[in-house]
């Protein structure tokens, strides 16, 4: 109990531990004197019942007194040395990730250290070297270790606060991509806020990342000036500028785009007449500009400077095959046509899009003359070219608009026997023996299968594996084929899948859902 003008015993406590640490220096001093007198003028009782009430004093105060001690020690080396050390750990650590990211074959032991001191910077260097965590964010991505490089990017720029402005640029960079990958325009935002924190714009990936947001935006002309600033440091996005001015339909500005990415590949041919990327880049301005001979005399020359260059030999035959099919989108008669796509043929090594164009072709043909040409041209293709599962099913598609429906089935044949895994021929063949005497639905229903197996995205293998199903009276399973290839079609071509489900939920007795697709499928 405490008595009559006392403090509380817990509020004593206190100030003794507080006063402790100074206690105990008194009774050092205190005792050393008291012992000197102790030594020389006697042992009085009084003299030592007050050492023995000191030596019990200094010995409560030490450890209060050792810990103040400590703390202020701590407190000066936390002002002093502890900077120095951690920017010789930083040193050390940006030596590392440097040595790395000379030598990209690093053995375990050595990724293990940079680790190491990457622990030792974080832990209490991290906000003092931010450069440095930008670094290790970028070798942490480098070695896929993606979940801690993002998560001490989110500390170096966070969503909601101020942080390292190159930080923020790299996360601009990066959600920027996101959006151009199709995620979430709610991530807009997000990707506006480390625009703005990441200060002035200094890279060509910090201006394509603020065009991408403008064009997200529907800014056309800040999206346009954006990508003018990121042709600063590459001209080649001058190409782009002139797509978006032709897009707004101001050609005259599209024209000026092209002609400033001609003086600006000029300039840097100039600088350096081996500079590949440049000759081939000057080529394509001068092609975009309708200056098809100037292009080709560009990539003339590079040729005759480095003959073996790979890069140059592939531009020069993209450039024809460019030339070729401008001659052929412009030719009227159907004998030009199939001779642009005979040049086209002998000069690319795969011909698929070319026989798919032969359809087109005929298409055209108004003689039986012109029709014969076509097919003509298929067989030598063989015969030159060597089989190719385009081919063969041009050929059929040719064969099943004339209704000699024999022959498609054997062109198709001769595909998947060829090349098993061919979609198309798979789904056309299953439709032919399901639909065409003579019948074969047990082998068209397993045909279907295999296409879809191919790429179960297209929604018309459903629709054939579908019909061939409900041909043969498996109801439901017709239905859930249907259904999928429903979901994955595009509008203008919904009516048809309608019919085939009104038919469906009409055999179950669905009269509800029969009706409601059958007033859908008048909807074309």
């Amino acid at each position: 109990m405490n008595q009559p003008g006392m403090l509380p015993f817990w509020l004593r406590w206190i100030v003794s531990l507080v006063v402790g640490p100074f206690r105990a220096i008194g009774e050092l001093l205190g005792l050393a004197r008291l012992a000197t007198e102790y030594g020389s003028a006697g042992n009085s009782a009084t003299q030592i019942a007050q050492i023995r009430a000191r030596r019990i004093a200094f010995f409560l105060g030490l450890p209060a007194f050792l810990i103040f001690t400590s703390s202020m020690a701590l407190s000066v080396w936390n002002r002093g040395v502890k900077p120095q050390v951690i920017n010789r750990y930083t040193e050390r650590f940006a030596a590392s990730l440097d040595a790395d990211a000379v030598s990209t074959a690093n053995s375990n032991s050595e990724r293990t250290s940079t680790d190491r001191l990457a622990l030792r910077v974080f832990h209490d260097g991290f906000r003092a070297s931010p450069d440095v965590a930008l670094k290790y964010c970028k070798w942490l991505a480098q070695d896929k270790k993606l979940v801690k490089a993002n998560s001490l990017m989110a500390q170096l720029a966070p969503n909601n606060a101020p942080g390292y402005p190159p930080a923020h640029a790299q996360r601009a960079i990066a959600f920027s991509n996101l959006l151009t990958a199709g995620v979430s325009s709610n991530y807009l935002p997000t990707l506006l806020w480390h625009l703005q924190q990441c200060g002035e714009p200094d890279s060509e990936s910090v201006w394509l990342a603020w065009a991408n947001y403008y064009r997200l935006e529907g800014k056309l002309d800040m999206s346009v000036r954006s990508l003018e600033s990121a042709a600063v440091f590459n001209p080649s996005h001058w190409f782009s500028v002139a797509d978006l001015y032709v897009l707004d339909q101001k050609p005259e500005l599209a024209r000026k785009a092209i002609s400033n990415a001609l003086n600006a590949f000029r300039l840097e041919l100039a600088r350096d007449p081996l500079s590949t990327n440049a000759r081939i880049q000057l080529a394509l301005a001068h092609a975009r500009n309708g200056e098809s001979q100037a292009a080709s005399d560009t990539l003339k020359t590079g040729l005759e400077l480095s003959p073996e260059n790979e890069a140059l030999l592939e531009a020069r035959g993209q450039l024809d095959l460019a030339f070729i099919e401008q001659r052929y989108l412009q030719s009227k008669s159907v004998a030009e046509k199939l001779e642009c796509l005979r040049e086209m043929r002998d000069k690319v090594p795969d011909a698929t899009s070319v026989y798919q164009r032969s359809v087109e072709v005929y298409r055209l043909s108004q003689t039986s003359e012109l029709t014969e040409s076509v097919k003509n041209f298929l067989n030598e293709s063989l015969t030159a070219k060597g089989p190719n599962p385009a081919l063969y099913f041009s050929k059929s598609i040719i064969a099943i608009i004339e209704e000699r429906f024999d022959d498609a089935k054997a062109d198709l044949e001769q595909a998947i026997d060829k090349f098993p895994d061919h979609g198309l021929s798979l789904n056309n063949l299953a439709w032919l023996l399901a639909t065409k005497e003579p019948k074969d639905i047990a082998r068209a229903k397993q045909l279907a299968q295999r296409a879809i197996e191919t790429n179960s995205d297209i929604p018309t293998y459903r629709d054939t594996l579908g019909a061939i199903l409900l041909e043969s009276n498996e109801v439901p399973q017709a239905i859930e084929q249907l259904e999928s290839a429903l979901a994955r079609s595009p509008a203008s071509e919904r009516y048809k899948l309608h019919e085939k489900l009104s038919k469906a939920y009409g055999m179950i007795g669905n009269d509800q859902l029969a009706k409601l697709h059958q007033e859908k499928s008048k909807l074309r």
